[in-house]
């Protein structure tokens, strides 16, 4: 039995609504918690799976006016030496000698961090003496903020002689950071924003170049006159002083040298490799004479700013005490470097 379509009537129906809906900020909300929050994750861990990251900063440096200076004006012992410290200077009576001063700071490239310090400095002499050599110290401020705040006292150590007797000396070098172990990441480091040198001392053993030296190698942290160039002049006249000219950059910190990839090293019946593997050093011990079996230590370089830190190599020693390093029946005895 056939059928007829008798009458039909189209339905349609719209639904209206305004984008002011909670429906439509939930939307958004999702989308923000979708995007945003692993983009501030990679952000602030500084990415993801990071196996090797270097940096680079500018040091904010200034120059303390802190001045120790010492000449030899003969090669029998004699000197004559100057100081800012008042307690030092009571202390050298007929050795001392009051210079003439003059010290500028500037910043080459207007950025607000001074770039150079210029030194200069005359030495009065009496018409008998000469100066052969000559060793000065000078303090600064320095201080670090982009990835570990730190802030500290340091100096920079000049010295310079001859055999036969200068009019004039210049220095020019860069003043360099020095570093033993990580500088924690948070926090502010400021242990060594101490004087360099205790100008209240009244004993003569605290103003000693060795025994300031000493100490301030004993660092953690530590400022060099890296590369310094002198220039050592000769033909000075009777009344005329000895002039001093020291030029000091203050560089933007390049990041830290890598351990080599491979590095041999020398052991006693079985050879010891270093190996960068995804930005972790594996020590491998190869048994000599038996090259399928080997012993693996691993020990990680934890990279801060300019400076590699490995655990302490006893760990290794103790996991590899019962290896047997000793030569087999069969097979001689071996050194490999």
């Amino acid at each position: 039995m056939a059928f007829y379509e008798v009458y039909s009537h189209p339905a349609l129906i719209r639904y209206k609504t305004s984008v002011c809906t909670k429906a439509t900020l939930f939307l958004v909300v999702v989308l923000c918690l979708t995007y945003i929050p692993p983009l501030l994750v990679a952000y602030r861990s500084q990415g993801f799976w990071i196996k090797r990251s270097t940096y680079e900063e500018q040091p904010v440096v200034r120059f303390q006016y802190q001045t120790l200076l010492v000449a030899a004006t003969s090669t029998r012992g004699e000197y004559v030496a100057w100081s800012t410290f008042p307690q030092l200077n009571n202390m050298l009576g007929a050795n001392l000698r009051i210079p003439a001063v003059t010290v500028r700071e500037e910043d080459q490239n207007q950025d607000g961090k001074l770039d150079l310090l210029v030194f200069q400095l005359q030495l009065p002499l009496k018409p008998n003496e000469q100066v052969y050599s000559i060793q000065l110290l000078l303090t600064f401020s320095y201080q670090l903020f982009r990835m570990s705040t730190v802030v500290m006292q340091s100096l920079a150590y000049m010295q310079h002689s001859s055999s036969v007797p200068g009019a004039k000396l210049f220095i020019s070098g860069d003043l360099r950071l020095q570093q033993r172990t990580p500088l924690p990441h948070r926090g502010l480091y400021n242990i060594y924003n101490v004087s360099v040198i205790d100008g209240s001392s009244p004993f003569a053993s605290a103003y000693d170049l060795e025994n300031i030296i000493r100490s301030y190698q004993n660092r953690n942290l530590t400022t060099v006159l890296s590369c310094p160039i002198p220039v050592w002049t000769i033909g000075r006249a009777a009344a005329a002083p000895f002039e001093f000219k020291a030029e000091i950059r203050y560089p933007v910190e390049p990041p830290p040298s890598p351990l080599p990839a491979r590095q041999p090293c020398t052991a006693t019946g079985h050879v010891s490799k270093l190996r960068l593997v995804h930005g972790h050093y594996k020590k491998v011990l190869r048994a000599a004479g038996d090259r399928g079996r080997r012993r693996r230590g691993e020990f990680r370089g934890l990279w801060t700013g300019s400076v590699v830190r490995q655990r302490d190599r006893q760990q290794n020693k103790s996991k590899d005490k019962h290896l047997n390093t000793g030569p087999k029946r069969g097979f001689k005895q071996r050194t490999t470097v």
